[in-house]
């Protein structure tokens, strides 16, 4: 007899455990996601952006031992918020790119940019209001922005604190670095639910750049007082990085943030009424004018417009902020980089005359932000390097910015004694050796969002 034929077992279906928490793209692929943070294997391979480095960062306070009936129900109470979600033993800072789990450092950066930092961007309690207590919510719920927020707080505490110095500056920079990739990707792709998130962090990096560019490799008192740079024409692009985000699809994120607490710091009412300039500087205004668009008008009519316009910026912004009492110095400074012309904005970096000549008598007023720890210098090194940049026969033209900024004195006569001076001064400037990235590197970063043509704002609306 032959065997009867034995019947075949059903194959066993491999077993696996599913999960609901994986990464959308994984999601979108259907693969299974091994949920590792900030970016999954899965992600880190194929080189794409993970939305894991976007869910709410695993804070140490959340990691207490919960008080209650039972710990089942702590735990189901726990899984209804992800704020609650306690990290694991292994769960450690490694990287700016991570904030599984707070410092102590961390935790004394946000301490300090929350307490004291927030208070160093504007005299306008209102707005201050809005950096202390809004900008913080927002970051807790968004991971990159919080790394831009903690860089604030080391860069700010990087000026008061010298012995430490060099050490937070690295730290500073090391979480904005963390946090650019991500904003670059959210450029392309602005929505109602990224864009004010995109705002805030524009303003932390244009004043992150305007106060990490300082001396600071040095713990000596005076090391915030000087800067160097090499292009004036990129600082005007830095300030320009918010207004350019602004005007995103024909003015839709504008139209956004307008719906938003952060709508009080693109008031435009400051722009609507103009005092009148200051009797004493209205000859000056005259002679720059007449200078510049007179007597050496240039051959191409969009330059001319561009000079035309930017001097008349500089006209109105001089007046609104010597004119109206109480007003925010900040926002009636940085107002005029903001809007200039592009076209301004490409002449400066061509070094024409009459657009260096109409950056040096900027720097005027830009002096007035000496008084914030991010604005000190800033005026001075401007006016250094636009007056170096002009002809000899155009130096004399900028004696009045010269002789306001300390570099040339009532007695001294000609050019000589100032480039002399500015000579003597470079010589002994140096970059910061501390910070791994340049000016230029980050500006690359913070540029105008994809499609934006960086035209500037109408006088209607602010920067």
């Amino acid at each position: 007899m032959s065997a009867e034929p034995q019947q075949k077992k059903p194959a066993s279906r491999r077993t696996h455990k599913k999960t609901r928490t994986g990464c959308a793209q994984c999601k979108q692929r259907r693969v299974k996601c091994d949920e590792l943070k900030p970016t999954c294997s899965n992600c880190l391979k194929r080189s794409t952006v993970c939305s894991l480095q976007f869910s709410v960062p695993n804070l140490p306070y959340n990691n207490l031992p919960q008080s209650g009936p039972s710990s089942s129900t702590a735990s189901q109470t726990a899984n209804q918020s992800p704020t609650n979600l306690v990290p694991s033993p292994s769960s450690r800072y490694e990287s700016p790119n991570s904030l599984a789990c707070f410092t102590a450092e961390d935790m004394e950066l946000l301490h300090h940019y929350t307490c004291y930092t927030s208070q160093t961007f504007t005299t306008r309690p209102p707005i201050c209001e809005l950096w202390q207590c809004y900008a913080p919510k927002l970051g807790i719920h968004d991971p990159p922005l919080m790394r831009g927020l903690l860089a604030m707080g080391a860069i700010h505490k990087a000026h008061t604190c010298p012995s430490r110095r060099a050490h937070l500056a690295t730290v500073g920079t090391r979480y904005l670095n963390g946090a650019l990739s991500c904003f670059r990707e959210r450029l392309s792709n602005i929505t109602r639910e990224n864009c004010e998130s995109l705002v805030v962090f524009s303003c932390f990096l244009c004043m992150f750049v305007l106060g990490s560019t300082h001396k600071l490799d040095s713990a000596s008192e005076e090391a915030i007082s000087t800067i160097t740079f090499d292009d004036p024409s990129e600082w005007l692009r830095l300030i320009r990085g918010l207004p350019s985000i602004l005007h995103t699809g024909n003015g839709r994120v504008y139209e956004w943030i307008c719906e938003t607490p952060f709508r009080r710091i693109l008031d435009p009412s400051i722009y609507a009424h103009e005092p009148p300039l200051p009797a004493a500087l209205q000859p000056r205004f005259d002679a720059l004018r007449d200078l510049v668009l007179v007597q050496h008008p240039p051959t191409a009519p969009a330059d001319l417009r561009a000079y035309s316009d930017a001097l008349e910026h500089l006209r109105k912004c001089t007046a609104i902020l010597y004119g109206q009492p109480n007003q925010d110095s900040v926002t009636s400074i940085l107002i005029w980089p903001s809007i200039v012309p592009e076209r301004y904005v490409e002449c400066l970096k061509e070094s024409r005359p009459q657009a260096l000549l109409i950056l040096a008598h900027y720097a005027s007023i830009l002096k007035e932000l000496d008084g914030y720890w991010w604005g000190k210098g800033w005026a001075k090194g401007i006016v250094q390097i636009a007056y170096a940049r002009l002809p000899a026969d155009w130096q004399p033209h900028a004696v009045d910015p010269m002789k306001e900024l300390g570099f040339l004195t009532d007695g001294a006569e000609g050019a000589a004694a100032p480039q002399q001076q500015l000579q003597a001064e470079q010589q002994q400037q140096q970059q910061p050796q501390t910070l791994p990235q340049t000016l230029s590197s980050l500006l690359q970063t913070a540029g105008a969002p994809s499609g934006s043509t960086g035209t500037p704002p109408s006088t209607t609306r602010p920067p």
